[in-house]
């Protein structure tokens, strides 16, 4: 029998990584509302390297999942530019997801600090360099707004699909609720 929704570990990262993406960029907006230099800041803006970090070793991980899970047909089947449509939006999603993070810390790394991971210094990307911040942040901002833009437009998909053409694209990815086996009902009582 064909399994018509993805695999439970998949699902769960599915949703993990929107959790961790809403996180990483509500924690540097919450941030940046704070005075530079301020302990508040400090911590936000630490929250945002650190989920930062999270994401990439969640997309890591989910790409092994991925590749060696199986992947449900969608009912009906599209056409094959649409097929092709969603492979390069989904390429151009785990791209960014990985891309973002590691310019983020590059762009720590320019301002001359590291980002220390359960008590170890992650690899430097770039020498300190206060005349290349600007340039990394620039492009670190840019490849965020596409994730973001990007996200919008998956999720606009999704949503087409489900109540437009009506296939099952995002119930495939939808946690599955558990059933209760079927017992009979008590008969109501007349007294």
């Amino acid at each position: 029998m064909e399994k018509k929704h993805y695999n439970p570990v998949i699902i769960f990262i599915h949703w993990l990584t929107l959790c961790v993406i809403v996180a990483v960029f509500a924690s540097i907006e919450i941030a940046i509302s704070f005075e530079r230099g301020s302990e508040t800041r400090e911590l936000f803006s630490n929250m945002h390297f650190y989920l930062g970090a999270t994401l990439f070793v969640i997309t890591l991980f989910r790409l092994v999942v991925k590749l060696t899970s199986h992947k449900p047909a969608i009912d009906p089947t599209p056409s094959k530019m649409r097929n092709r449509i969603t492979q390069i939006v989904h390429i151009a999603l785990y791209a960014l997801m990985l891309l973002i993070p590691i310019a983020g810390l590059a762009l720590l790394n320019s301002t001359g600090k590291p980002l220390i991971v359960f008590g170890q210094a992650l690899p430097t990307l770039v020498e300190t360099n206060r005349a290349l911040t600007a340039t990394i942040r620039e492009r670190h901002a840019l490849l965020g707004f596409t994730l973001l833009t990007l996200i919008a437009i998956h999720t606009a998909a999704a949503l087409f699909h489900h109540f437009i053409i009506k296939d099952n694209t995002l119930s495939r990815m939808m946690p599955r609720a558990k059933t209760k086996s079927a017992q009979p009902k008590a008969e109501p009582t007349v007294d």
